[in-house]
């Protein structure tokens, strides 16, 4: 299915803009972790998890980037996403659900513009 040009304009900013957030976050995990430690500690999450999800954050953030592998990229950040979303949730951190939430809808909005894409990889009875 053929979408219009300025749709398809739309989805490319926003799966670049998802991708650079997703790049940011997993590059902060990994070089500057001070505080995320600290964060994923009170969550009672191993500090080993933090660069873990550093490196999964970037690789997600640079597969929802590249059109080709968008929607695969915004399945792993839904995924990505709702664990942070359930993390905060059982650390108590209500203030910070907002962010993880936002991420969440939009890596689900991309995936359900680009859902033939996902579709085609079922097996077909």
């Amino acid at each position: 299915m053929s979408q219009p040009r300025s749709a398809s304009k739309t989805l490319l900013y926003l799966g670049v803009a998802l991708g650079l957030v997703m790049v940011a976050a997993g590059i902060k995990k990994l070089v500057a972790g001070a505080s995320d430690d600290v964060h994923f500690a009170a969550i009672g999450l191993p500090l080993w998890f933090v660069p873990v999800t550093g490196w999964v954050e970037v690789i997600a953030g640079l597969l929802t980037a590249w059109p080709r592998t968008r929607p695969f990229g915004a399945s792993v950040v839904a995924g990505t996403m709702a664990g942070a979303a359930v993390a905060e949730v059982v650390g108590g951190f209500y203030a910070r659900l907002l962010l993880p939430l936002g991420l969440l809808a939009l890596a689900c909005y991309l995936m359900w513009r680009q859902r033939d894409v996902l579709l085609a990889l079922l097996p077909r009875r």
